[in-house]
């Protein structure tokens, strides 16, 4: 079960595996906002799309964050 902490919960974590490789992503925005809340949906989303097809963390974080901005 997840209890937000606060009125808006804003927990981030996902994993899975491709190629013997576990991809994951941890973040936390409890207690900052509805905004920021979506802004970890968004993440989420692209984290799950870059890393479908990359396995560099590096490019993969670079991807989402130019995809942020």
């Amino acid at each position: 079960m997840l209890k937000p902490a606060r009125e808006v919960g804003g927990d981030l974590y996902d994993y899975f595996i491709r190629d013997e490789k576990l991809f994951f992503c941890i973040g936390d925005v409890s207690g900052k906002g509805v905004a920021s809340a979506m802004m970890m949906a968004v993440v989420h989303t692209k984290f799950r799309d870059f890393s479908a097809h990359e396995n560099n963390p590096a490019r993969i974080m670079q991807n989402i964050n130019v995809g942020c901005c």
